[in-house]
């Protein structure tokens, strides 16, 4: 699908609108009781909800006020004191002077539309495949979108343009030309007596009360109060666009217990023509604008429409809001390259010669997987789990980047094709598995003769030790599917069979795909590493870990199974060699506990522990018919512990591997104290509902090298030899020791990491995440993350490191980029490429960090 961008120019109106009810009173009040039911007669008693429990890990961000140009004419009345937003055609000129309407219209027309280009094409690929598997039938690749590389846009900051080929991102500033302190006194229309008070009133704005339970609150009991709004303009050189800003209300409910606010107040707004508007947020951290809502018009009694999207209440610091045209081009930083591709450069970052971002529009029908899909934090139970690759980034046989992915609403699959040299984009549709059961895309790779693999996993049948309807003997299928490149069909293999032979159950579903599959080709095999829960055993439980599997890439048959690698698996990461072996990591919280190092190919096996981690212990002397057991620690929650634990959390997230010649690096984020101690157990909490824990120290990046000949290394289970890890790391070797579920000392011991972050142990409002590892030509490390505080994202950090694990860079923000919890990095040519989605957009975003030659 084309998008032609264009500009929107909006004008506030002052027209004909309904009566003012500023007057009307509002729904009847007493004081509410804050639980309970419902009382009857005329008092409106809100009843209390259970309170959710869960973490908001969403971000609030927007645009503080800022300098710019004010709005050309002064805003004058026809008599009416309620404005109507009217969308006027771009070209329409700033009069003001019409006989029927004495209201300036505001030109916000960028100096320069960008050209658009109309090229599109269709690539399908059609044939019968056969393979030794007797299992491929006729596939189709059907290109879905298609640009041409001569479609590129011309713009009057063209002189602006980086040594790159792209322009600078552009920034956005507000300009207020009115403000207001709304009390929130207008109510809904229908459920409520429907006022309008004028107070309440900026441009085509009111804000109201929404009905709630039984009545619209305004009241200071039980109502949050005066919400400040300002209009204006959000510009960016000769580019504008009428915009709000809103931000949290002034006063709070003074009587509410628990928390518990009555009010619900929303914004409504008033369109003249009954025109359907978008409304986008623009996110000043990371430069963006996203699609909060499509409005289409439908006024209540005074003509206005009501905004669902936008509820005042819920806004903690300053959201800034433009209104524009639904039949509009969205607002963008970027400038468009290409039909279907806008890009900008975003940042100078040290260490890099660029960082660059692409934007690849998708059709309307097309719903990628976005980083909001997954937005818990270091403090948050889910961010203890693993969470499936979204995309796999691929370097593709003409030299393309390409991605593998899922529409995940509607179970298709997609290879989307970048061109980093003509900016071109093509995405085509991919082949499912022939039963037509919904399947995920859990992992992809491809080989270097232009043959893709993915494997798809069932879905569904979820968890039976919580859902007794479901089957917990299930035998879950997983489907092997070769193409080439224009998405025609080479072969499709059944994995699993009736005897349950890849001992799958459970893997997951479109919202709770917390198991980690990978998936890597070398010298002729592929090598599968999947976590999923098993059929259930003896004990009544279905259990969860860690697999590992070789395949023949030609015939897709089973060559080697290696049965478990961990338990429970809470993530992995798979990568190759330069000897052509498989090299990986994965997470176990018990058997083994830490970061279990892998080396394997279709003979051979070896695995060590590289890192482990601290354990909080049980509260109480005896369980499950075990112990007593001796007292051991007291808890960072002042609980006394004893001798024996059963914590599944793991106080680490991995990063990555990398073969570095004189060893294997491998990188994650994990917790030490203020003395550098991994292995503290004190810091720690077990089983405290009120705080669960899940992080005590801040998250830090941490490094080891592993010993190449690691399977002659000293040791065993969790300890670390010297041997094994031959990093020096920042401080002496530490030991340690957690006791098991039945009360076995186990001993532990870490010794060779170097953090390449120092974020302060005590202060947990600043941590590493979601860290990603590349490999660079100069034989380095480049080393990308989010930075978090406990439930919530602050940041994006990348620096480059040596193969010992040194700073080569300083960690520096990487402004507008935003990555997937476990999706790798891709270094093609010299640049380390990223790939994320927006759904609202209907879009993918490449971002490029290009190396220094």
């Amino acid at each position: 699908m084309n998008k032609v961008l264009c500009a929107a120019a909006l004008a506030l109106v002052l027209s004909g609108c309904g009566d003012d009810h500023s007057d009307a009173p509002a729904a009847a009040s007493s004081t509410p009781v804050i639980s309970g039911t419902a009382t009857d007669g005329g008092a409106s008693t809100p009843v209390q909800t259970p309170v959710d429990t869960g973490t908001d890990t969403g971000t609030d961000t927007g645009a503080t006020s800022g300098s710019g140009s004010t709005v050309h004419g002064a805003t004058t009345t026809d008599g009416d004191t309620t404005p109507m937003l009217t969308l006027v055609p771009a070209t329409q000129p700033d009069t003001g002077t019409a006989a029927t309407d004495t209201t300036p219209m505001l030109d916000l027309v960028p100096a320069t539309q960008p050209a658009t280009g109309t090229d599109a094409g269709t690539e399908t690929g059609t044939g019968t495949a056969t393979t030794d598997s007797g299992t491929a039938t006729t596939g189709t690749g059907t290109a879905v979108t298609d640009t041409a590389a001569t479609n590129t846009a011309t713009t009057d900051a063209a002189s602006q343009t980086s040594t790159t080929g792209l322009q600078p991102v552009k920034h956005f500033q507000f300009a207020a030309t009115a403000n207001i302190v709304a009390p929130g006194t207008s109510t809904e229309t229908g459920q409520c007596a429907g006022n309008v008070d004028k107070a309440d009133i900026i441009g085509a704005v009111n804000v109201y009360s929404k009905f709630y339970q039984n009545a619209c609150y305004t009241g200071t009991s039980y109502s949050n109060a005066n919400y400040p709004i300002a209009s204006g303009q959000l510009s960016s050189g000769d580019e504008h666009f009428t915009a709000y800003q809103f931000s949290a209300p002034q006063q709070s409910a003074s009587n509410s217990q628990d928390n518990f606010v009555a009010s619900k107040h929303y914004v409504r707004l008033k369109l003249e023509n009954n025109q359907a508007v978008n409304l986008y947020q623009y996110d000043a951290s990371l430069n963006k604008f996203n699609l909060l809502a499509h409005v289409d018009a439908a006024p209540d009694a005074n003509g206005y429409t009501a905004v669902d999207a936008l509820n005042l209440d819920d806004i903690s610091d300053t959201m800034t809001v433009v209104v524009v045209d639904a039949n509009a081009a969205a607002p963008s930083t970027y400038f468009q390259v290409a039909d279907n591709v806008m890009a900008a450069q975003l940042a100078d970052v040290a260490g890099l010669q660029s960082v660059n971002a692409y934007e690849v529009s998708l059709d309307s029908s097309i719903t990628p997987k976005a980083v909001a899909d997954f937005t818990a934090g270091p403090g948050d139970d889910a961010n203890k789990y693993g969470q499936n690759h979204y995309y796999s980034v691929l370097k593709l046989s003409d030299g393309q980047v390409g991605v593998v992915w899922q529409d995940r609403e509607k179970f298709t699959n997609y290879l989307t094709k970048f061109n980093p040299s003509s900016y071109a984009s093509t995405t085509l549709t991919l082949p499912s598995a022939s039963s037509h059961k919904d399947y995920l895309v859990a992992a992809s790779t491809n080989d270097d003769n232009g043959n893709i693999y993915y494997v798809l996993f069932e879905a569904g049948n979820t968890d039976p030790n919580y859902n007794k309807n479901s089957d917990p003997h299930k035998s879950l299928s997983a489907v092997l599917i070769k193409t080439d490149e224009s998405g025609k069909l080479l072969g499709e293999k059944e994995l699993n069979d009736s005897q349950n032979t890849l001992n799958m159950t459970y893997f997951g579903d479109l919202h709770h795909e917390t198991n980690v599959v990978s998936l890597k080709y070398a010298n002729g095999k592929l090598a599968l590493l999947y976590s999923r829960l098993h059929n259930q055993t003896a004990d009544g439980l279905n259990h969860q870990g860690a697999d590992g599997i070789v395949l023949d890439a030609n015939s897709l048959t089973l060559v080697k199974s290696w049965g478990q690698f961990s338990g429970h698996s809470f993530s992995n990461v798979l990568s190759v060699a330069d000897d052509q072996n498989f090299i990986a990591i994965d997470l176990g919280d018990n058997y083994p506990r830490g970061v279990n190092f892998h080396r394997f190919n279709a003979s051979d096996r070896n695995s060590r522990v590289v890192y482990t981690f601290k354990t909080a212990h049980g509260t109480v002397a005896a369980h499950d018919g075990r112990g007593p057991f001796a007292p051991y620690y007291t808890d960072i929650a002042g609980q006394q512990t004893y001798q024996w634990s059963n914590d599944n959390k793991t106080y680490t997230e991995l990063g990555g591997i990398a073969d570095v010649d004189d060893g294997y690096a491998v990188v994650f984020a994990s917790e030490h104290d203020a003395q550098g101690r991994v292995l503290n157990n004190a810091q720690t909490s077990f089983d405290n509902p009120s705080d669960p824990h899940n992080i005590v120290n801040a998250r830090n990046i941490g490094f080891v090298k592993v010993s190449p000949s690691f399977e002659q290394a000293s040791g065993s289970g969790n300890v670390v030899s010297d041997d094994l890890v031959v990093s020096h790391g920042d401080y002496a070797a530490e030991e340690g020791e957690y006791y098991s579920f039945d009360g076995n000392q186990m001993p532990q011991r870490d010794t060779g990491i170097k953090w390449l972050t120092h974020y302060d142990a005590s202060d947990v409002g600043h941590n590493a995440s979601r860290v990603k590892v590349a490999k660079t030509d100069a034989n380095q490390l480049l080393v990308l993350w989010e930075e978090w505080n406990k439930t919530s994202y602050l940041q994006t950090k990348v620096a480059l490191v040596s193969k010992d694990g040194d700073l080569v860079s300083q960690p520096a923000t990487v402004g507008g980029v935003r990555v997937n919890r476990r999706d790798e990095l891709l270094n093609l040519d010299n640049s380390v490429w990223s790939v994320t989605g927006d759904k609202n957009a209907h879009s993918l975003q490449f971002i490029e960090l290009k190396l220094k030659p």
